[in-house]
């Protein structure tokens, strides 16, 4: 997977503005059929989701940029680009364990063994409705709508929704999908016209 150094903040709200825009277009023209096969749909799947995260990630940083920019100690700016960089690997560390967590609790789910997603739909259907009742039944996440005044990016961020258990859809799709991937459920985001809809590889939806 390719990914870009931005050296402004500018040039990456440039570029989230391009890829937000292409997103709507593809949204308006209807979700695009997966490639044929499997195989590749599970791996275009899979790389999809992966480069959300790293888009959720830079977010994040960029969301502390206002932070960095208003510390003049060399010390200090270092000190804040590490507490960032820390909750992004803290985020990473906890979506681990989750999926640790629900893979030892759903043990009548076929989560197969190396990650890899199931060929079967009908197992993907099933890992996706086995992972919908862990991630908001065992786990308690919950839409929360988004209050600027009081909680500013926070329900948007990823880091603090997994630490909060609570945010607005995208984020809560993100997330699905980030655990999906990590059990080998097979999941993907397809563009929607009003919130991002996590389905199988087969078109299930969540």
């Amino acid at each position: 997977m390719q990914q870009q150094c931005f050296t402004t903040v500018a040039d990456a709200l440039r570029h989230w503005s391009a890829l937000q825009h292409d997103w709507q277009t593809r949204a308006r023209a209807g979700p695009a059929a997966p490639p044929a096969g499997a195989a590749a749909a599970a791996a275009e799947g899979r790389l999809q989701v992966e480069a959300a995260e790293e888009a959720a990630w830079m977010l994040h940083r960029l969301g502390q940029q206002h932070v960095l920019d208003s510390l003049l100690l060399p010390d200090e700016i270092e000190e804040k680009t590490r507490e960032i960089e820390g909750e992004v690997s803290a985020a990473q560390a906890a979506l681990d364990e989750m999926a640790a967590h629900i893979r030892e609790g759903t043990s009548g789910t076929s989560w197969p063994a190396d990650g890899a997603p199931s060929s079967s739909g009908e197992d993907g259907a099933q890992q996706l409705e086995a992972l919908r009742k862990a991630i908001f039944a065992d786990l308690k996440f919950k839409h929360e709508p988004l209050e600027w005044v009081y909680d500013g990016l926070a329900p948007l961020m990823l880091p603090d929704v997994l630490r909060r258990r609570k945010g607005i859809p995208i984020a809560l799709a993100l997330a699905a999908a980030a655990l999906a991937r990590r059990l080998g459920a097979g999941a993907r985001l397809v563009c929607a016209r009003d919130a991002e809809v996590l389905t199988t590889e087969a078109g299930e939806q969540a």
